[in-house]
């Protein structure tokens, strides 16, 4: 069996972490994706909106429902306004806190749409010197200096530019991975790796990866999913986040099965699926560690799933500095441990192959026990009670 290593787990943080990435502007990241799912012999296609939904399916895979991973392939990051004889400008995709910028020169890096044909894609320097607010939740339009704005094209010629902050790609300091961005490619970065064990492993079952667009500015590549309804209508799909560490979801303590985000709680059977897998690496070994709570700190594209009908649940990995803000605050790097990772991805890989099991029936056999036990106490317990 394929064993999720600690290595194998840095390779794909390390390679993915590479790409930068925003709300349409994914481009780098899912050329990475569909490079690996060509180096795994996976099929893959692409909606007309970008998404990427790549189909593994084994030799010998069972007439079952598909296990669906989904990830979401952008960050928050900002996008370039350009307007004739003005400084460059810069409009947040995503939630930022403002109080990140008062005061302070935040660093930043500029990138064209696409990668340059020759030369490195290093992408423009500068810094955020100050923001406006502006009117819709967490909405911020930031004052920009580019060490090269010459190097700015101008728009009306097609070529757009978009912005990261300026920190290390990646960083490993004992068990914990540092990352520049890693809500949520990392979540990419697991459906990838529970796909390769998948083919290693030439496991007997169904498992669909599901790469989405725009996540950051309101789940619009999922919702264009959900509405077109690609996914097969008995697919169970897992969404894959990394989420914002709360009590009973603690870095370091595995990947939490996710109940449900801040809007509602998701589906039971579902969800059952992972229990099963769940149950089964813990009865190899006792120590793993898995979490199970309410994410209740926003809400994850698996709620368009659910809205639309499908068999959803999800599941989290633990995340600090969520959207790259620090407890100061200030813009810093997010950061994961690595245990709870590689958890995950042998938790998916597993629970790829329970899809065809009715992994409720383990539940329903304890409550039929229950009964058998006490029916015929329950009926003469009430015979003796007084008449009223």
């Amino acid at each position: 069996m394929t064993t999720i290593t600690r290595e194998r787990c840095i390779r794909a943080l390390t390679e993915i972490s590479a790409y930068p990435t925003a709300s349409f502007f994914e481009w780098r990241v899912a050329s990475y994706i569909t490079g690996e799912l060509n180096r795994l012999g996976i099929p893959f296609e692409q909606d007309r909106y970008g998404n990427i939904i790549a189909r593994y399916e084994g030799e010998g895979a069972p007439d079952a429902p598909s296990l669906a991973l989904m990830a979401h392939m952008d960050h928050p990051a900002f996008e370039i306004i350009r307007e004739e004889g003005k400084p460059p400008r810069a409009l947040m995709l995503g939630g930022a806190r403002k109080e990140c910028f008062d005061g302070r020169r935040v660093p930043v890096r500029v990138f064209p749409e696409f990668p340059p044909v020759d030369g490195p894609d290093e992408g423009i320097p500068g810094v955020v010197t100050g923001y406006e607010e502006i009117d819709y939740a967490d909405g911020l339009i930031f004052d920009l200096e580019l060490s090269r704005e010459s190097e700015l094209s101008d728009l009306s010629d097609g070529c757009r530019f978009f912005g990261i902050w300026d920190l290390p790609p990646i960083e490993i300091r004992d068990d914990i991975a540092y990352m520049r961005a890693i809500d949520d490619v990392v979540g990419c970065a697991t459906i990838l790796l529970t796909l390769e064990a998948l083919v290693e492993r030439k496991s007997p079952c169904r498992c669909l990866g599901v790469f989405t667009r725009a996540e950051e500015i309101g789940l619009v590549g999922a919702s264009l999913l959900a509405e077109a309804r690609i996914l097969p209508a008995d697919a169970i799909v897992v969404s894959l986040e990394t989420s914002k560490t709360l009590p009973g979801a603690e870095i370091g303590g595995g990947p939490v099965i996710r109940v449900g985000d801040k809007s509602r709680t998701f589906d039971g059977d579902a969800e059952s699926v992972l229990h099963a897998a769940r149950d089964a690496m813990q009865k190899e070994n006792p120590d793993t560690k898995v979490q199970r709570q309410l994410m209740s700190g926003g809400n994850c594209e698996a709620i368009v799933f659910v809205l639309s009908g499908y068999r959803t649940t999800a599941m989290a990995i633990p995340l600090g500095n969520y959207h790259n803000v620090s407890p100061e605050p200030t813009i810093a790097p997010e950061y994961i441990h690595l245990g709870d990772l590689a958890a995950q991805v042998e938790l998916l890989a597993r629970a790829a192959r329970l899809t065809a099991t009715d992994t409720n029936e383990p539940l329903r056999q304890r409550y039929r026990t229950v009964l058998e036990t006490y029916r015929d106490r329950m009926r003469e317990s009430f015979l003796r009670w007084p008449q009223r």
